[in-house]
């Protein structure tokens, strides 16, 4: 740049963005809207509680706009030391937050656990409150005005949108209201990010999240994936090699995650390797290990080990 000469300064006076908080209840659908909104998997999804462990940041673009999304974990009363992790994960997002999207879900009304999760929130944050109704497809008779006078009892909410995550309803809706919600400011983040996630971190949720659909009990609430290696496989550098550990909390779990003759360590495997494959675009050789590490979601070191204090 020649002396005297100034770079021209980008003007945002119309353009709004902000951090927007996803929170609710467990498997109310928070992981499901990010996704759709963004219009790719960045956070696991099952129909079990607690598949989100971590906060997860997602960014929508737009014309005049960016949202930075953190969908947190599910807020709970919780029965053991990683348990209390994951409220913590959750409350620790409403420090940087500009809104907060509440979730609850249509075919069940405005539940004691929604109740005390708003609470929870009201506590922590000042930030303007969207009461979103998910699953509407699933209950088209639910009642509106009594989830929102409940909800208001605790928290009146700015805006009021009914959605469906899965369905993609409404979905256009909800970003019309949380852009008319945020403040005017720049962007936070270049055009083309998506999220901070690692290729470790969603190769991991990846894994656990066929390991919860593969599994029962209590197996997937107390098992962790940990990523030892993503590289070029050694006598084929065009496929990918991918190495990790189930981790699980007692011996009887690890022969019920291997399975008769391994058939469930296999077809957690295959599944994951099909959705490895589609992620990187290219031939994943998946190599799964399944160890035992007694009690450790009892364990503040083996917790913050696993990455699960953030």
């Amino acid at each position: 740049m020649a002396e005297g000469e100034f770079a021209e300064i980008p003007n945002f006076a119309d353009f709004k963005s902000g951090f927007v908080a996803i929170l609710g209840r467990p498997n109310v659908g928070k992981s499901t809207l990010l996704n759709n909104l963004l219009g790719t998997k960045v956070a696991s999804t099952t129909p079990k509680p607690q598949t989100t462990r971590t906060r997860i940041l997602g960014v929508l673009h737009g014309k005049g706009y960016q949202i930075a999304f953190i969908d947190t974990p599910g807020i709970h009363d919780p029965i053991n030391k990683l348990g209390e992790y994951l409220v913590k994960n959750a409350m620790r997002s409403l420090r940087d937050s500009d809104l907060n999207l509440f979730l609850v879900e249509a075919p069940a009304g405005f539940t004691d656990e929604d109740s005390a999760a708003l609470q929870q929130i009201y506590e922590k944050s000042s930030a303007p409150l969207v009461l979103v109704i998910n699953k509407i497809d699933l209950a088209p008779d639910y009642d509106e005005d009594a989830i929102v006078n409940a909800a208001s009892q605790i928290q009146k909410p700015e805006r009021v949108v009914s959605i469906s995550a899965a369905k993609r309803i409404n979905l256009d809706e909800l970003v019309d209201t949380i852009v008319e919600l945020l403040p005017e400011g720049p962007p936070f983040y270049d055009s083309d990010f998506i999220t901070d996630t690692s290729y470790e971190e969603i190769v991991a949720e990846i894994i656990r999240e066929k390991l919860i659909m593969s599994v029962y009990q209590e197996i997937p609430y107390q098992s962790a994936v940990v990523v030892e290696k993503i590289g070029p496989k050694e006598d084929n550098p065009d496929i990918l090699h991918i190495q990790a550990d189930i981790i699980v909390a007692r011996p009887g779990q690890k022969v019920i995650v291997i399975g008769k003759g391994g058939s469930t360590l296999k077809k957690i495997g295959t599944l994951a390797r099909e959705e490895l494959e589609q992620f990187f675009g290219q031939k994943v050789f998946l190599e799964l290990w399944v160890k035992v590490r007694e009690n450790w979601y009892k364990s503040d070191r083996a917790i913050k080990e696993f990455g699960y204090n953030r």
